[in-house]
């Protein structure tokens, strides 16, 4: 703190100090000079020779701020805005529960909470950690377990312990992390024995993923299944694969992972979901497979890019520009930095275009001043804007289809759809862009694999459960291969003592879109097609919820649906929540591995890898 600000701060004391002890007095009385609202909110100060000091209290909040003619009304004015957001934000919140249960907290001072700030910024600066660190659940859990002990101890009135006294040794806390682990596998292992029981099927993604450090390969195994309305998802193991990559020896680790959990692949229904790899697509032969559709779509994009030299050409040409940018250290003159294409990295093309048409002017003015706008000569400007255009229909999907916490696998065929449809050439498209369009619409086709899994989960979705985009051949397969898998899941089997029907008919008015579900309820209703009448004929239960006028609420989620309508459809409701858990993506892999890489940076790859699944075990547990 400045020596002026710390002058200010130790005045504003005296004020508040003669205010309590009666030498000055505060008033409302508003300043000639000053007219705004905010002044009926301020007390001025005076003396007691009736004086005015150049402080003012504030009557929201009682605190003492500086105030004179001739520095103006900003800071004051301000202050009051923000005690009058604060104080109706807390009329509209606070109820006689929250008054009658609210806790006695300690009101911390200003100086208090400034002697926290400078030895977080100490903590940085020594230990070189992100200055983000101190929103992180697990340092926020730290610091109140050494609140709680100061607060246990702190009546005894005796000398404060050192630090040294209270922090334990690096090797402790490594044997604690073994030691939380364990429980917490044994917890989730118990979870899963009474979770699975309820689900009668799973999805199990896995991938792999090297070490650059040490060129060491990790394999991940995720479990991933729907409990009661929600998505649930679990990190089973991460380890080192120190054997050949065969498809023989990553299948029986697999099954021998899934063995430690209770999980016997031969008795539970499992749906395996991974990338494109032959290992991994080889190795699920004869089991039921499904390949992450955000990896088939990243390959789309890259196979259809090698389609067309001319593009090619560009993004080197782009490429090139980042680079300078980069390497000349003048990035930071631009309003955003530019981004490098990174092979590896999923809509890694799109973001580098992004980047160059939002900063293009700025570009242009840089090269001209520096008598470099050569690099500026292979780079098309309508071009990249139109090509970016495109591709961000594509980055929009992967997003919506590599979630984990709701449902994405009813999505992947009017996506899919969707994104056939933006390849369609326009009268105006650059003969560079028709060519791309035509080779993506192609690679779709080649490296997308949809299979019945998809469109049953898209049937499970009311507003395109006709299907109409199918013909009547291929949509009546869907159906039969619908009521297959209700006959060897044990769904029906389950239902047949139970003589159900029913006469209620359901409201099919349309509710008005909300914005933030826009995308995903127009392009489930582009897929439905033109809906045919419905009606309400009695027969079994799968023709039944064909003809049943039935409606979908924005504010309802897929599987809350489901839960609400199990007594009309109860055996599609077990089916629905049984099938919508399973994934459309191994991003989950993906996110793990994003984890795995932030616990093995580059000064800690001698990190037994034991340790990191301990670690990784730990973190699925870090929201309860």
């Amino acid at each position: 703190m400045s020596d002026s600000k710390k002058d200010t701060e130790r005045k504003k004391k005296e004020v508040m100090d003669k205010l309590k002890n009666g030498e000055f007095i505060a008033k409302a009385e508003p300043s000639s000079s000053s007219h705004g609202s905010f002044c009926q909110h301020l007390l001025r100060v005076k003396c007691s020779s009736d004086e005015y000091q150049p402080f003012v209290q504030c009557r929201l909040c009682n605190d003492i701020l500086s105030y004179s003619i001739s520095n103006g009304t900003s800071t004051i004015s301000y202050h009051v805005k923000n005690c009058l957001e604060k104080s109706t934000q807390l009329k509209n919140k606070n109820t006689l529960d929250k008054y009658l249960n609210k806790p006695n907290e300690v009101s911390v001072s200003f100086d208090d909470k400034r002697s926290i700030t400078v030895a977080c910024a100490k903590f940085c600066s020594f230990d070189m950690r992100s200055f983000n660190i101190v929103k992180g659940s697990g340092f926020k859990y730290l610091c109140q377990s050494l609140i709680n002990l100061g607060y246990q101890y702190g009546v005894a009135k005796l000398g404060a312990p050192t630090s040294r006294s209270l922090l334990p040794d690096p090797t402790n806390i490594s044997r604690t992390v073994s030691r939380i682990s364990e429980d917490y596998r044994k917890k989730l292992k118990d979870l899963l024995q009474i979770d699975l029981q309820r689900v009668k099927l799973i999805g199990i993604s896995t991938d792999y993923w090297k070490n650059g450090g040490t060129s060491e390969s990790y394999l991940t195994i995720n479990v991933h299944y729907c409990r009661d309305e929600d998505n649930v998802t679990y990190m089973l193991h991460t380890c080192v694969f120190e054997q050949s990559k065969t498809d023989d020896n990553t299948k029986k680790r697999i099954f021998s992972i899934l063995s430690s959990y209770d999980i016997d692949p031969n008795k539970y229904h499992i749906i395996y979901v991974t990338d494109n790899g032959s290992t991994l697509v080889c190795g699920f032969k004869g089991e039921v497979h499904l390949r992450c559709i955000c990896h088939c779509l990243n390959l789309t994009l890259h196979n259809g890019v090698k389609l067309c030299r001319n593009l090619e050409l560009l993004i080197k040409s782009c490429q090139d520009l980042c680079s300078r940018f980069k390497r000349c250290e003048i990035n930071q003159l631009l309003p955003t930095n530019l981004k490098l294409n990174v092979e590896t990295r999923w809509n890694s093309i799109h973001d580098m275009f992004e980047s160059i048409s939002l900063n293009f002017n700025n570009c242009e003015d840089l090269f001209f001043e520096r008598n470099e706008v050569h690099y500026l000569y292979d780079v098309n400007r309508k071009l990249v804007v139109d090509v970016e255009k495109f591709l961000s229909l594509f980055k929009l999907v992967s997003e919506k289809l590599s979630a984990d916490t709701s449902p994405t696998l009813h999505l992947v065929v009017p996506w899919f759809w969707k994104l056939k449809t933006s390849c369609k050439c326009n009268d105006d498209d650059h003969l560079l862009l028709v060519q791309f369009k035509s080779a993506v619409s192609k690679m779709l086709d080649d490296k997308v694999h949809l299979t019945s899994l998809h469109y049953i989960a898209t049937c499970l979705y009311p507003a395109t459960k006709k299907l109409q985009t199918l013909d009547d051949s291929y949509r009546n397969e869907i159906y039969t291969d619908m009521r297959k898998i209700m006959v060897t899941l044990g769904i029906r089997e389950e239902h047949s003592s139970l003589s159900y029907k029913t006469n209620s008919r359901i409201d099919n008015k349309r509710s008005k879109k909300t914005k933030n579900n826009i995308m995903e309820n127009d392009v489930m209703v582009e897929f439905a097609g033109d809906i045919e009448e419905d009606s309400d004929d009695e027969s079994d239960e799968l023709e039944r919820y064909l003809k049943t006028k039935i409606s979908f609420t924005n504010n309802d989620t897929l599987l809350k649906w489901w839960n609400k309508h199990s007594l009309i459809f109860p055996q599609l409701a077990i089916l629905a929540k049984t099938l919508l858990g399973v994934p459309a993506s191994s991003a989950t892999s993906e996110r793990v591995f994003s984890s795995s890489g932030r616990i093995l940076e580059k000064r800690r790859q001698s990190l037994n890898s034991d340790v990191v699944d301990d670690m990784l075990m730990i973190r699925n547990f870090r929201d309860m």
